[in-house]
């Protein structure tokens, strides 16, 4: 019992430090912002909200380091990894994205 209350504490600090919404829309295609707006300021209920872009991208198309020689990892304002890969070349990408993946999975991504 003691670990569920320590658990929901935390859940519930979280949810205050995060300042998570209490409700998410999720849309396709064009918005229109103006309309949105107004339709805020028109409602007391509502204190904030806000307009988050999206990029429609399949993770299997997302790539870290590209063509950089070096990758920071910073968590809270302090270097925490480096990862120096050297000079590109094309003919060793698939190591190079290997090297990146095994290092994240060594900081625990």
């Amino acid at each position: 019992m003691l670990l569920f209350v320590s658990l929901s504490g935390s859940i519930d600090n979280l949810m205050n430090v995060a300042k998570s919404p209490d409700f998410l829309q999720m849309h396709t295609g064009e918005i229109d912002e103006k309309a949105l707006l107004d339709f805020a300021n028109q409602r007391s209920e509502i204190d904030k909200m806000q307009i988050c872009r999206f990029l429609n991208i399949p993770n299997s198309q997302i790539r870290i380091g590209g063509k950089c020689q070096r990758i920071l990892y910073i968590l809270d304002g302090q270097i925490k990894g480096e990862l120096n890969l050297g000079k590109y070349q094309l003919n060793k990408e698939k190591e190079r994205e290997q090297q990146v993946a095994e290092w994240l999975s060594s900081l625990g991504w």
